[in-house]
């Protein structure tokens, strides 16, 4: 279907080169192909035929910003702005496209232009508050985030965000019925069963936790940040020997995890097994300095 569509853009074009809206068209085919050096070729014709498009200028930026090219994105961005300066999309294309940079307070006075001309524009409320949540204002992110959350009730990106911000405020009761109701529209999430995970770990509900830590080791069984906090939650349920399997996968997935290999020497070292944590101790030496001290000192209080 789309291979059609696209070969009868191919022959408008040739039937019709000096035609603005074929070129365009056809432009834009290609760069939902992916193909977008033949995108911008195909657009720059447009624009030479219609040099006062700014929805040209827009999918120019976009496409640019597709090819990690800001400034190129950042100028037709301003174009677009400055030839229609009430579109709201192309400030959220502009905004997204700062915070991508990390110029977050660029990125927040953009999205808030979107959200000026368009007081319903979920991508713009929903785009603000990441950003907010980025800059650690979760507060300002959550406000945000509801406001999108209005607009579309499902939008699993937007439920994502604002769960995790729930868990910045300690809204912890608010931040699992988010992860709660992500799970009713995709259960195939690895972070939302992590997130949970961590809302009852922060309560001391460790036998909950595992379980979905596990669920989220099943879906990304390379995640290092989750082995160690399975890790962690064993040892608070006294599971040394499980806690030692998953600080070393922890290692094996991320070698200059030095937090996972102190504590996995330490584990050795209450467990027993010195030969284990001599080996050990020496890579830690190596990358921590300061912890293989703190672990030598350990070591002569218990021979």
């Amino acid at each position: 279907m789309f291979e059609d569509q696209l070969n009868q853009f191919i022959q408008d074009v040739e039937l019709n080169p000096d035609d603005a809206q074929a070129q365009y068209n056809l432009g834009l085919a290609y760069s939902e192909k992916g193909m977008n050096d033949l995108a911008l070729k195909h657009l720059e014709i447009a624009l030479k035929l219609e040099p006062q498009s700014a929805e040209i200028y827009n999918s120019l930026g976009i496409i640019y910003d597709s090819k990690d090219m800001p400034l190129e994105s950042s100028l037709n961005y301003k174009a677009a702005i400055s030839l229609d300066p009430d579109n709201a999309e192309y400030y959220v294309n502009f905004g997204t496209l700062f915070a991508k940079r990390g110029l977050y307070e660029e990125a927040i006075i953009t999205f808030s232009r979107a959200i000026e001309l368009d007081e319903n524009n979920e991508l713009a409320y929903s785009n603000i508050g990441a950003t907010y949540a980025l800059t650690g204002s979760h507060n300002n992110a959550i406000k945000a985030l509801e406001k999108a959350l209005s607009i579309s009730p499902d939008s699993v990106s937007v439920l994502i965000n604002l769960a995790n911000c729930y868990l910045e405020v300690k809204e912890y009761e608010k931040s699992r019925n988010t992860y709660n109701k992500i799970l009713k529209i995709n259960s195939e999430i690895a972070d939302v069963y992590t997130g949970l995970a961590y809302t009852y770990a922060i309560e001391n509900q460790h036998d909950i936790a595992i379980s979905y830590y596990l669920k989220g080791i099943d879906l990304d069984p390379y995640n290092p940040t989750t082995h160690f906090n399975l890790a962690i939650a064993y040892e608070k349920t006294n599971q040394f020997e499980q806690a030692i399997e998953e600080y070393e996968e922890c290692i094996m997935l991320k070698d200059d995890y030095t937090k996972a290999l102190y504590n996995l020497i330490i584990l050795y070292i209450q467990t027993g097994k010195t030969k284990q944590a001599l080996q050990s101790i020496e890579k830690l030496r190596e990358k921590e300095p300061e912890l293989a001290i703190n672990i030598d000192n350990i070591l002569s209080q218990n021979t």
